[in-house]
């Protein structure tokens, strides 16, 4: 599992950040690109090793009033909604890793993708008159995890993931995004990262049951660069995983990790409604 948030949260977060230059009054409905983004990212809160992917895909914003995936986060469905808060229906996830890839979990079972969803509640605390130049919201989302091979899905608990982050536009083509956020999670989450079975125990990896509690704190800085229909960003992540519930497990060997992104997206397609 790339670590969770990463590939998922942080950096979808940068990229729909690209379009915060284009919160006008009336910005258009649908906006349509292609991105390409490499990443470094650690395999799990905890691992000693990281994992570097290129990943060309669609850059979508959505402007629905139920339906929306724009500066505010991901694809969700809002259930309620007003200028200054937000209840709707997130999703998450993280993508899998190969025992063979890690040499702390060097044969356990793989740890496969994971999917997060749930209700959420976001918070801004910036008048929308003032938005066009910066922005601060707070999202509060509880999310349920479950992992899957395509053929085995399996409950791997709740996650409660609060949020912090804001955007400040520095002139027409810069703009900065950050966030702060930490991560709590029940038994059945911290079991699939750090629990080793005694039939998995090795003379150097003892047998260990996780316990549920805190997960780690992550705080990211972005830069976008936007010309024309094109923009640039590079991001940077620090996950700090120190106080950890689980940081006495021997597959926890690391209490700070590193992510950093760099992207490209090409605009090509902006709705007139």
């Amino acid at each position: 599992m790339k670590f969770i948030g990463v590939v998922f949260l942080l950096l979808p977060t940068w990229i729909w950040a690209q379009n915060y230059f284009n919160l006008e009054e009336d910005p258009p409905t649908l906006e349509l690109g292609v991105a390409l983004v490499n990443a470094t990212t650690p395999h799990y809160p905890g691992s000693d090793q990281q994992t570097s992917i290129t990943l060309p895909f669609p850059a979508i914003i959505y402007r629905g009033d139920k339906l929306r995936a724009d500066e505010d986060g991901g694809f969700r469905g809002r259930f309620l909604h007003s200028d200054n808060f937000e209840l709707n229906l997130s999703l998450g996830g993280a993508l899998p890793v190969g025992s063979d890839d890690n040499d702390e979990r060097s044969g356990m079972p793989k740890l496969d993708t994971i999917l997060e969803f749930g209700p959420g509640l976001i918070i801004h605390f910036v008048p929308k008159a003032s938005r066009k130049k910066y922005r601060i919201s707070l999202s509060l989302p509880i999310r349920f995890a479950i992992s899957t091979d395509i053929s085995d899905t399996y409950g791997r608990g709740v996650l409660f993931n609060p949020l912090l982050y804001g955007f400040y536009k520095i002139d027409e083509k810069f703009a900065a995004v950050m966030s702060v956020s930490g991560t709590w999670a029940t038994q059945k989450l911290h079991n699939y990262l750090y629990t080793v079975d005694p039939k998995f125990s090795t003379p150097t990896r003892s047998a260990y049951q996780a316990e549920s509690g805190y997960l780690l704190t992550t705080m990211t800085l972005g830069l976008n660069y936007l010309w024309k229909e094109y923009s640039v960003f590079a991001g940077y992540a620090l996950h700090n995983a120190s106080d950890n519930a689980n940081r006495n497990s021997p597959l926890f060997v690391q209490k700070t990790n590193h992510s950093i992104g760099l992207g490209f997206i090409w605009w090509f397609y902006e709705s007139k409604t």
